[in-house]
């Protein structure tokens, strides 16, 4: 039986760079009272999801991770879909009312275990490191009459702030 190292890692890599962006939006809508709204964003490079894949073929249906964060913090993602050398797409960093990231900002160390049916077939664990730049954009007066103005709606307005603001650079 032939003996081979077998490489496993997230597809983009094994390092994350999240951003954060904030700042203030002080806007003034035809015929209401001026208002200031907060806007934040995230964006993650290479993105806030990925698959897992292996280096060489493996006889594996599914796998499932467990990252502890450098902080001693656990989060699990059980029997992901595993075919073709590659899982199905794995939340990383996308926290919301019914996802929990697998990662934290920092070192997480990722322990994972292929199975095929209930044997397991490979186990091992990875490095990632989610790094974190935080940016605050400068405060803008926005003068509107559209749409977002009529509507209050503060994603349109915090989407015209930012595009305005050129993503905070």
């Amino acid at each position: 039986m032939p003996v081979f190292a077998q490489t496993v890692g997230f597809s983009h890599g094994n390092s994350i760079q999240l951003s954060t962006y904030g700042g203030y939006a002080y806007v003034q809508c035809a015929g209401n009272i001026p208002r200031t709204i907060p806007c934040y964003a995230s964006d993650a490079e290479p993105g806030f999801t990925d698959v897992l894949t292996t280096s060489a073929p493996i006889d594996a249906d599914s796998v499932t991770l467990v990252a502890t964060h450098e902080g001693g913090k656990q989060a699990t993602k059980n029997n992901v879909t595993f075919k073709n050398g590659a899982s199905d797409k794995i939340n990383l960093l996308i926290t919301s009312l019914f996802q929990r990231p697998l990662l934290d900002i920092g070192q997480n160390k990722v322990d994972y275990t292929f199975k095929k049916g209930a044997t397991t077939v490979l186990t091992g664990s990875i490095q990632v490191e989610v790094g974190l730049k935080a940016l605050h954009c400068p405060s803008l007066t926005l003068f509107e009459a559209g749409p977002a103005c009529l509507n209050e709606n503060d994603i349109l307005l915090c989407n015209d702030y930012f595009n305005r603001v050129n993503g905070c650079q």
